[in-house]
């Protein structure tokens, strides 16, 4: 099954406290991403861990679900909000202190450099997408292992390499790096692989699938062990390949909550995946912690912030629909071997 972290922020913990729907959230999503906010940053000012953040200021517990964090795309909204340079050591610090579970290391988003939606100093220089790719590779080595030190220094064992690269050689790379850099520090660990955040095209796809395997051959090289996450997941309903599923233990994602703000909500019809507005959820027969204790506030289609819920409803129902498409792959798969045999 792969686990869906929807990103989130974290009013929507105090949101969710304030309108009896924290549990339910917590029971449908068994992790979070949170990125760079003024929260975060108070918390970190107060020195206190995000849980106790919360408690001291709103009351809310939060006795369940995995926290991520990444550091932020844009180096300046670290800066901001932590109020520190943005730097390998400092990330980790803020991780640390704010008591997250898991913290994304300080890599190069290359797809999104290549998209101009990144403004990372230390691969302007490059001219061409082949050049752009190793420096962002070699970079977010460097970092990786400035990070690595601090977090044995620290006691951090969160941390989460990035692998990514726009060709097989980069992302080969990538994962050789990053593997030797955990391995050293310790025996298991979760690496991400990114995506850019876009929809997935059958290229992507074959790249996420080569940046896997060549995960796990490191892996079992230096005799560790690894959970793959999917970082930044726009679509999680474009794999279709079980074995790729398989081995995908989770993933982040800006859908559930996007399409949950918007007054829309996801539902399985005829095992396909389809996006329906809120109100036709009424008559849609769900059994989503959600639906079970808060299915007037699902099926509100205005903009009020306890109808927000609905993201637990979105989680739900996409971790119900990828582990339903992997089962039936699965299934077609035994079929078509039984009857070749």
């Amino acid at each position: 099954m792969v686990y869906i972290y929807p990103v989130v922020e974290v009013k929507d913990f105090v949101y969710g406290h304030r309108y009896g729907w924290l549990n339910a959230l917590l029971q449908s999503a068994q992790g979070f991403m949170l990125r760079p906010e003024k929260e975060l940053g108070s918390a970190f000012s107060a020195r206190l861990t995000l849980r106790q953040h919360l408690q001291r200021r709103y009351g809310a517990r939060l006795d369940g679900g995995v926290i991520m964090m990444d550091h932020g795309i844009m180096s300046q909204s670290f800066a901001e909000v932590f109020r520190l340079a943005k730097t390998p050591k400092n990330i980790v610090r803020v991780y640390k202190t704010l008591d997250v579970d898991y913290g994304i290391a300080y890599d190069v988003p290359v797809r999104l450099c290549l998209q101009k939606k990144c403004g990372d100093p230390e691969v302007k220089r490059a001219k061409t997408a082949e050049e752009l790719s190793r420096l962002a590779v070699e970079v977010g080595a460097r970092r990786l292992r400035e990070m690595a030190e601090e977090a044995k220094r620290a006691g951090f064992r969160g941390l989460v390499p990035v692998v990514q690269g726009l060709s097989r050689g980069d992302v080969e790379h990538s994962a050789e790096e990053a593997v030797r850099i955990m391995a050293e520090l310790q025996d298991s660990f979760t690496a991400a692989i990114g995506t850019g955040g876009r929809s997935l095209s059958q290229e992507d796809v074959a790249l996420i699938r080569y940046a896997v395997y060549a995960v796990e051959k490191y892996v079992a090289k230096h005799s560790a062990k690894v959970r793959i996450h999917m970082l930044g997941w726009s679509s999680p309903d474009k794999i279709r390949d079980v074995d790729l599923l398989q081995k995908i233990y989770s993933a982040d994602s800006l859908t559930p909550r996007r399409r949950a703000v918007e007054g829309k909500a996801y539902v399985i019809a005829n095992g396909r995946l389809k996006l329906v507005g809120a109100r036709e959820l009424a008559s849609y027969d769900c059994g989503c912690p959600a639906c079970t204790s808060h299915k007037e506030y699902v099926a509100d289609p205005s903009g009020r912030r306890r109808n927000d819920v609905r993201m637990a409803h979105n989680v739900y129902v996409l971790q119900k629909y990828l582990a339903s498409a992997a089962a039936r792959a699965s299934l077609y798969g035994w079929a078509r071997h039984a009857a070749e045999t």
